[in-house]
């Protein structure tokens, strides 16, 4: 069977929702102490944020009138480190005015090239890059399976232990699955925004009346 422009834009939609859900109940999960539990469903819902974003590309190829089946789909959606993929590609280069990213950015730009003020802002730029860049759709894959699995580590010499997960090694992880999940929230799924960047799909999202609010992006503090 073949999916429709409706089915597509509903699992879109919906995988976005989950992907909020899952951050809701890592932050809990957090706050209470299991930073293990906490990661691995920060690195699901970054799963999920990947097949929204997959399954709105699917939906652009059908209203162009390439057709796309519900199970090459299935298929597709089963690998883990690909769902991985699809959500960081979805978010490179992309950041709000107002975020943390973009404030830095701004007052970057405004100092003196030649100052002690710009290099540090160029390090702190760097910084904030290199950790982005560094989750890769292989490693959040792998922090998940740490998170939830006991099994025998790297050097097979000693077993993981998820509840042993550090409280500073995993606060990052999370924050970047926020930050990656307020991203698409505030920007692709804005009606104002989407009439000027695909006045098809926001028309679409306007006429589906009874669609579920997005989970708000959870605070850790």
């Amino acid at each position: 069977m073949n999916a429709t422009p409706k089915f597509l834009l509903e699992g879109s939609y919906y995988a976005l929702v989950q992907c909020g859900r899952l951050l809701t109940g890592a932050v809990i999960l957090y706050k209470a102490g299991d930073y293990s539990t906490a990661v691995g469903l920060a690195a699901l819902a970054h799963e999920e944020l990947g097949r929204s974003w997959y399954l709105k590309d699917q939906r652009k190829k059908v209203v162009s009138g390439e057709p796309v089946s519900v199970e090459e789909i299935r298929e597709a959606c089963k690998n883990h480190v690909v769902k991985q993929e699809w959500g960081q590609a979805s978010v490179v280069q992309r950041f709000t005015v107002d975020s943390i990213y973009g404030k830095l950015l701004q007052e970057r730009n405004r100092a003196d090239p030649q100052s002690k003020e710009r290099q540090e802002y160029d390090r702190q730029v760097d910084d904030i890059t290199e950790r982005q860049m560094g989750r890769t759709p292989q490693a959040r894959h792998n922090e998940r399976m740490k998170a939830f699995y006991v099994e025998p580590n790297e050097l097979d010499t000693d077993w993981n232990k998820p509840w042993e997960k550090d409280k500073a090694a995993a606060l990052p992880f999370i924050e970047d699955a926020l930050n990656d999940y307020g991203m698409q929230r505030n920007s692709v799924w804005v009606l104002e925004i989407l009439k000027g960047d695909d006045p098809e799909l926001a028309q679409a999202v306007e006429a589906w009346k009874d669609r579920p609010a997005l989970p708000h992006r959870p605070s850790l503090y």
